[in-house]
């Protein structure tokens, strides 16, 4: 391969079937990655061929477009990365970018999650107070928590967060990891009936739903009581698709 020629058009590297490689590019310069092997599959194959170099500065504002398009499309709104430790990231709103990433923030785990949080130095040097980043985010009253939406601790973005009470914010959670026959939430095995129970939980009391011959009928009427009790807290076994 003859070596690129600097310019000030776009760069891109010489990419594979099986995968992309990149070559050292200019700020112009996207890298190829794996949105571009998803871009593949939107019918812009002959955009990216094999060995295509020094693309005209006319194409990288509708390259771009194209690129952010598709980003909204599968991911949502745009967001940031605010790196953590243990290789994990935070992703926020641009606007909460600049005075959230100037902290170093540490990643926390507890048995409903993962959070991003840091430690604060009070007046008294031997003192400090753990900050949550969510709580930097939106105003949550000290008597309730915060709830993430798509039960994505990491994901901060304020769409994704929202005040709850404890009872809301446990009805938003998914099936607990132990062992049970049913991968659905709510059910457990009657074995003298040999049929599927379901029952869901409100205000601390269990309510009987029904059972069922079929494991999908008996999640299917956890989800629709979950609807009725839970509201917009609810966590569904067969989640809706959101545009």
């Amino acid at each position: 391969m003859s070596p690129r020629k600097r310019g000030s058009g776009l760069a891109w590297g010489w990419l594979s079937r099986g995968g992309s490689r990149t070559a050292p590019i200019n700020h112009h310069a996207f890298i190829v990655s794996k949105t571009t092997r998803y871009l593949l599959c939107f019918g812009v194959r002959q955009i990216l061929i094999k060995n295509v170099f020094n693309i005209q500065n006319c194409l990288v504002k509708p390259l771009l477009s194209l690129l952010l398009l598709y980003r909204r499309l599968r991911y949502g709104y745009a967001f940031r990365k605010i790196p953590l430790t243990r290789g994990k990231f935070a992703i926020v709103d641009p606007e909460d970018y600049p005075r959230l990433a100037k902290y170093k923030w540490f990643l926390a785990k507890s048995p409903t999650g993962s959070y991003a949080t840091r430690w604060q130095r009070l007046k008294n040097k031997n003192a400090r107070k753990r900050i949550w980043m969510h709580r930097e985010i939106i105003h949550i009253p000290k008597h309730m928590v915060c709830d993430h939406k798509n039960r994505n601790g990491l994901d901060n973005r304020k769409a994704n967060l929202r005040p709850a009470t404890v009872s809301q914010n446990l009805c938003n959670r998914s099936k607990r990891r132990t062992k049970t026959r049913s991968k659905y939430k709510g059910l457990e095995w009657d074995k003298i009936q040999r049929k599927w129970k379901a029952r869901i939980q409100l205000n601390g009391r269990k309510i009987y739903l029904g059972s069922f011959a079929g494991e999908i009928d008996a999640a299917k009427a956890y989800d629709k009581a979950a609807k009725k009790y839970h509201g917009e807290f609810a966590a569904l076994n067969f989640e809706q698709k959101q545009m």
